[in-house]
């Protein structure tokens, strides 16, 4: 659609978004302050900050997703309530959760200008520029030792096979989704480039495992789907033939990752000397009888500072553990039984005719991966923009564009 019949208050929007984009992307590692390039990452308030201009911009009428986000804010500010009158105590983490769960926000502009403007595009387009930006650097450091800019500490990051820069993961898996769902409909090289950049970014950069797996996992099943359309339809293509023998092997590398991660160690013993594995094992055992106490609100959506007093009381005796490694269970223990209900409403709705294209199923893979080890409720503007990204149906889209 042409840009020139956008309304003022979405060109805005549109620029705040390219803003906010580039400010969730640490700025590309450009910029020499680590507490910048790692900083605005980690915390919301500048990217809070452009959201709610955007927001205020786009104040209207909502549809049953951004009632849900509503309702995620809303639990997200009763925990925050529940810190206090509980605990007699704030910290600054417990503002963080806040903000973090506030930059869901960002869905409702995003959907407004959806309908007008093609934000995959951008998104695509910046997570292009930055991956090959990051990989400069990254490659650079581990050729020579040392950064070629400092806008980020070696000595605070991990090394596996090479450096480890985990920022940026959701927003390149963000990616994978958005570039699987377009490529299976239309081959275009915008999309190529992104898809092969990303998983690059995922295998050499980030080098979490459990992201790996979700991301082998979202070609699979999306790739056997695809095939899937055209055998009940009773006849196979070449390319639907050439799929199998592509999707097959990475589904089998998948399986064998999380395998070896997960099912493996408990066969053979080897758990026990894991640290990251014997620390899960831990948490589950520690954060199930925290729910069996309190399961109604959880534990409270904050961290605390290593000096506070509940320091072990939210971390476990040893102070090792953490919610964010359990997904949705973790979730549920922050948050309390409130968040399993929106979980369970938001699988029915995407699951509702209005929300089967076939282009949303691997946006809704990471939103169902939230049950593994790592989720996407802990990262607001994620969550928000993947849901700004679902498609709905074309009477729906319009009903909601025009406010009815």
């Amino acid at each position: 659609m042409n840009i020139n019949n956008i309304s003022r208050k979405d060109k805005v929007n549109i620029l705040l978004f390219k803003l906010l984009l580039i400010v969730q992307y640490g700025f590309f590692l450009l910029v020499p302050i680590p507490q910048v390039s790692r900083g605005l990452a980690y915390t919301p308030w500048a990217s809070l900050l452009l959201i709610l201009i955007m927001w205020i911009n786009s104040l209207g009428k909502t549809d049953e997703l951004g009632i849900l986000v509503y309702f995620f804010i809303l639990i997200n500010l009763v925990s925050f309530v529940y810190i206090f009158l509980h605990y007699k105590y704030l910290d600054s983490t417990a503002y963080t959760g806040l903000g973090y769960a506030l930059l869901t926000l960002i869905y409702f502009p995003l959907k407004r200008i959806s309908g007008k403007f093609d934000i995959k595009h951008i998104i695509i387009f910046t997570n292009i520029l930055a991956i090959l930006i990051i990989l400069v650097q990254v490659v650079y450091f581990n050729v020579f030792g040392s950064t070629l800019i400092s806008s980020f500490d070696p000595t605070k990051l991990q090394i596996r096979n090479g450096l480890r820069i985990t920022y940026y993961d959701y927003l390149v898996l963000t990616n994978v989704a958005i570039s699987v769902g377009i490529l299976f409909k239309k081959r275009n090289l915008l999309d190529s480039v992104n898809l092969l950049l990303s998983y690059i970014y995922i295998f050499y950069v980030s080098q979490t495992r459990y992201i790996e797996a979700v991301a082998l996992v979202i070609v699979g099943i999306v790739g056997i789907a695809y095939v899937w359309k055209f055998l009940k339809k009773g006849y196979v293509t070449a390319i639907s033939v050439s799929i199998i023998f592509v999707i097959l092997p990475v589904l089998f590398i998948a399986i064998r990752k999380i395998y070896t991660a997960l099912i493996q160690p408990i066969l053979d013993g080897s758990y026990m000397s894991i640290g990251s594995y014997f620390a899960r094992l831990g948490e589950l055992d520690f954060y199930s009888n925290v729910l069996k106490n309190n399961f109604i609100f959880g534990l409270g959506n904050f961290s605390t500072q290593v000096s506070s007093p509940y320091w072990t009381t939210i971390h476990g005796p040893e102070g090792i553990f953490y919610t964010q490694d359990l997904g949705l269970f973790g979730d549920v223990v922050r948050l309390g039984s409130l968040m399993l209900i929106l979980f369970i409403l938001l699988v029915l709705i995407l699951n509702k005719k209005n929300y089967k294209d076939f282009g949303n199923l691997p946006l809704k893979l990471i939103i169902y991966s939230s049950v593994g080890s790592i989720s996407v409720f802990s990262n607001g503007f994620i969550l928000g923009l993947i849901l700004a990204l679902i498609t709905n149906s074309r009477k729906s889209r319009r009903n909601y564009l025009n406010g009815n």
